[in-house]
């Protein structure tokens, strides 16, 4: 079987989640990348952009990278790193993208609570395993969101 990686923003500026919590996203396909028209007063040069979130108690924030593009328009461009995620609450998050310049901030990207976090199985200490006289591992995983029944 072959699997593509997905570009991690739709075209509305959405994000394509699920998010897997402790993964990295650092691939240009499994990037954060949003086309912005270039904001006028705003040297690009001078510019910071970052991407956060924020659930409950749990939040991130990260910054990108501006970049020039084609048509009068910038890329905001971020690699979210396992660090950046693996502390995080699973849940719905939501989003903002924001450009800074010299003491402005302009919000490009505000969301509403639609980006999945979840974990991953694989994820270390996610399973306990148990074997029932000799044969295939049985697995547990702690939490709430598997039984032990069939995934």
């Amino acid at each position: 079987m072959t699997y593509t990686a997905t570009t991690m923003v739709n075209a509305d500026g959405s994000i394509n989640g699920p998010i897997v919590i402790a993964d990295d996203y650092l691939h240009p396909s499994r990037s954060f990348q949003w086309t912005i028209p270039a904001i006028s007063g705003f040297s690009i040069g001078g510019c910071t952009c970052y991407f956060g979130g924020v659930y409950k108690d749990s939040a991130f924030l990260v910054q990108g990278s501006v970049i020039d593009a084609t048509g009068g328009n910038w890329y905001l461009r971020f690699e979210l790193y396992q660090a950046d995620t693996i502390e995080l609450e699973p849940g719905r998050y939501r989003y903002s993208v924001e450009v800074r310049h010299l003491n402005r901030e302009t919000t490009r990207v505000l969301s509403d609570c639609s980006v999945q976090f979840v974990t991953k199985p694989t994820a270390d200490g996610e399973f306990i395993y148990s074997v029932i006289d000799g044969g295939f591992p049985e697995s547990v995983m702690t939490g709430d969101t598997y039984d032990g029944g069939t995934p």
